[in-house]
């Protein structure tokens, strides 16, 4: 029928189970591996799973010639999605629910230290197609879960930097020695663009105040930045700098009295310290370890053609897989590799799309209140 439906052996459903309200339709389907149309290879790659379905009524005595005439020749039960499916032996079958079902899931913003985006989605914004390479297996470490890329001319865009909260509270002494022990500095403002960025990533948390790289010189008694750029951009609060009490030599930002103006302080106090430390980038003839980390290869070749799985980590061109292939991976077989997304906001920075972050990475935990002392009185 329309050069696509088979009369074959057919399928053993279930009753369809459906009642008023928004619960989804369900059936259950068995059938046999009788065509080549599905096979136990296609079945096994997964590439059924949450396949769309039509269950619809005809008279076999006057079938339709397209399923676009008009009047229809058929009538629709309903359309749905496959759920799960298990298979033994030539035998498979599955689930088949309606689209109701999608309107069970639970759908709003749950907050999260992580990203709560799928890498290169709407959300995400991330254009993965310059993150998408064409390779094949060089060889094999573990016959489905394991093995080694061909050689890859990759060139990884330079991060200009890297911002990030010191480990702890301390003076600015000391959260600058952090930063430089890192390789940078504490966080050198050059504009409004970034300070509206700094209170883009680190506000919204509990954290009143931040230590930022500007201090008084003790020769010149004027403001210089810690990286030792020249000071082209301030954004004091009124009435500030005023060094109250005459010891007021260290600048931070506020996160709430006054949001993203600066103030001076005693350089003695502890607070936490925003790091401005440098990116990476460069060329490689193998990505660098940890490149690939929770990406997704896709196989284009081989018994495993078809099929996509996610990549636990990646070291030393080797690459290891959460799930075993369906199949052997073989030497010579190809495939496509997209880079990964821990979901942290340090992630973010290596693709320079800190700004598309679906996360609140400073929202204080239940161990932080429940670590501050509490005044009984």
């Amino acid at each position: 029928m329309d050069g696509t439906y088979l009369a074959l052996a057919g399928y053993v459903p279930s009753a369809v189970d459906t009642e008023l309200g928004w619960n989804s339709q369900n059936q259950n389907l068995q059938a046999i591996l009788d065509t080549p149309a599905i096979t136990e290879e296609d079945l096994d790659r997964g590439l059924y799973d949450f396949a769309r379905i039509e269950c619809f009524l005809v008279n076999y005595l006057d079938l339709p010639v397209t399923l676009t005439e008009n009047p229809a020749k058929r009538v629709v039960v309903y359309k749905g999605i496959l759920g799960k499916l298990t298979r033994s032996n030539i035998r498979y079958s599955f689930e088949a629910r309606g689209f109701e079902y999608l309107l069970n899931n639970k759908i709003g913003a749950v907050t999260s230290k992580l990203c709560r985006s799928r890498f290169g989605d709407s959300d995400c914004k991330v254009n993965t197609s310059g993150y998408t390479y064409n390779l094949s297996v060089a060889s094999v470490t573990s016959d489905r879960r394991g093995f080694t890329l061909s050689p890859i001319n990759l060139v990884i865009p330079p991060v200009s930097s890297i911002l990030q909260l010191t480990t702890t509270a301390k003076s600015w002494a000391d959260a600058e020695a952090e930063a430089v022990g890192l390789g940078g500095h504490l966080v050198t403002v050059r504009n409004q663009s970034e300070n509206d960025r700094l209170m883009a990533l680190f506000g919204g948390g509990d954290l009143e105040l931040l230590w930022i790289g500007l201090y008084k010189d003790g020769i010149t008694d004027e403001f210089v930045w810690a990286s030792g750029e020249p000071v082209t951009y301030t954004n004091w609060n009124n009435g500030e700098p005023n060094n109250l009490g005459g010891g007021e030599d260290k600048v931070h930002l506020y996160i709430k009295f006054a949001p993203g103006k600066w103030n001076d302080d005693e350089g003695s106090k502890s607070f936490y310290g925003i790091m401005e430390l440098p990116g990476s980038g460069g060329s490689y003839t193998n990505a660098p370890d940890g490149w690939f980390n929770y990406g997704t290869v896709t196989f284009t070749s081989g018994l495993n053609a078809g099929a996509g799985r996610e990549i636990a980590s990646y070291a030393s061109n080797t690459v290891t897989l959460f799930e075993k292939a369906p199949f052997t991976v073989s030497p010579g077989d190809t495939l496509t590799i997209v880079t990964g997304c821990d979901k942290t906001l340090r992630n973010c920075f290596r693709y320079n799309n800190v700004i598309n972050f679906q996360g609140e990475p400073y929202i204080p935990t239940p161990d932080k209140f429940a670590s501050t002392p509490i005044d009984a009185g």
